[in-house]
């Protein structure tokens, strides 16, 4: 206000060198303000920049732990849910064996023209009591089992698993045993239907991952029980009460994934769109696992006997593993086939239903095992 009032009552030439140097002043504010918005709008964008960078990086190390964790959770829920099921069939000659001895009060004579230890029963009878409970579930499960929540399926997949163990473990009675290989069945088929079910709300891999826990578990089961009875000389009854741990480790196996949020995210999801896709994988590549069938290993070799036309046990191994590399690359690609073919929606019923054909072929097997058993052993 006074250099306006100066300007208007001073002398012409004063006045021109006081607004000369105002507007000098003014304009080196306004470019030193200038200067200093240019410098914090700048730093600003590259602390944006970082910040956004450190938030990507943060994202990809924890979408990597998170698939590590799941394939890691899935590949022991395979393990896990048919470990049961290869001990069962793995032990069955020692089980009708150990049972016959212990009902027994006289030597059992065998057929002197029979070079075969043979039991009674077959071991085709644990093989059908170890599958066609199964078969049954996967028949009628994927019509109602969508409408009971996992953790309640998973409940009784555990439940069933420890009552398995437990009264195959501590029976002395024949049925009673067949009733426990029933509960490993039961076990087994309602926690195939489950797992494929819940694979549908997590990545592809994690089919892989469970298809490949399935046939490790047909290695690790034999071995295990055969290291356990034959390393340790332990008698089958307390080999099998001694695996109790592989119920605990499902149950870790589960929450490892946490299947309970997974599944509680898709539903919200479907409530809030009811849009349908169908993922495309363009890395199919990716499906490099194979499922080692080997499940089938303790039946097979109750059957197989040492005869003239083989004169070796390593080209028994050598027909097992060629089985399990077929059947092991057809059950991988069936599902895995599923999760990136059908629509979301319609996916889990698929993989509950897509579980049924592999129990017709070993039901068929224990079918034709029991009269094949009577007549070589007759």
């Amino acid at each position: 206000m006074l250099i306006c009032v100066f300007y208007v009552v001073g002398p012409t030439r004063e006045n021109k060198l006081v607004l000369n140097a105002v507007l000098t002043c003014l304009f080196e504010s306004l470019d030193t303000m200038l200067r200093k918005n240019v410098k914090k709008k700048f730093l600003y964008e590259n602390l944006d920049l970082v910040t956004l960078t450190l938030n990507a990086d943060d994202r990809n190390r924890a979408n990597h732990g998170k698939w590590g964790l799941e394939f890691i959770g899935f590949w022991l829920l395979g393990l896990c849910n048919n470990f049961g099921y290869v001990v069962m069939l793995s032990a069955a000659h020692d089980i009708l064996k150990q049972e016959k001895n212990d009902n027994s009060t006289q030597p059992v004579s065998h057929n002197a023209t029979n070079q075969f230890d043979c039991n009674p029963i077959s071991t085709g009878a644990i093989l059908l009591a170890d599958v066609l409970p199964e078969l049954i579930i996967k028949l009628i499960a994927p019509f109602f089992m969508h409408k009971i929540s996992y953790n309640i399926r998973f409940v009784f997949v555990v439940l069933f698993a420890v009552s398995a163990l437990i009264i195959v473990g501590t029976s002395k009675v024949i049925a009673l045993s067949l009733f426990g290989v029933v509960c490993a069945s039961i076990s087994a088929g309602i926690g195939e239907i489950t797992m494929l079910q819940l694979t549908s709300f997590y990545a592809k891999h994690t089919v892989s991952a469970w298809s490949s826990g399935t046939g490790a578990a047909g290695l690790f089961g034999a071995l295990s029980y055969t290291g356990l009875t034959s390393l340790l000389k332990l008698s089958p009854r307390t080999a099998i009460l001694i695996l109790l741990f592989i119920p605990v480790l499902l149950v870790i196996s589960y929450i490892m994934v946490g299947a309970s949020q997974a599944v509680a995210r898709h539903r919200q999801y479907q409530l809030m769109s009811e849009q349908t896709t169908t993922d495309v994988d363009t890395g199919r590549e990716n499906n490099r696992f194979i499922r080692k069938c080997l499940t089938n290993m303790g039946i097979f070799f109750a059957c197989i006997y040492r005869t003239a036309y083989i004169p070796s046990i390593w080209l028994v191994f050598g027909l097992v593993v060629f089985e399990g590399l077929i059947g092991g690359g057809a059950y991988v690609n069936t599902f895995y086939k599923i999760s990136i073919e059908i629509p979301k929606p319609d996916r889990e019923f698929s993989m509950g239903v897509a579980s049924i054909g592999d129990s017709f072929g070993i039901t068929f097997a224990g079918l034709s095992a029991i009269p094949l058993h009577n007549a070589i052993c007759r």
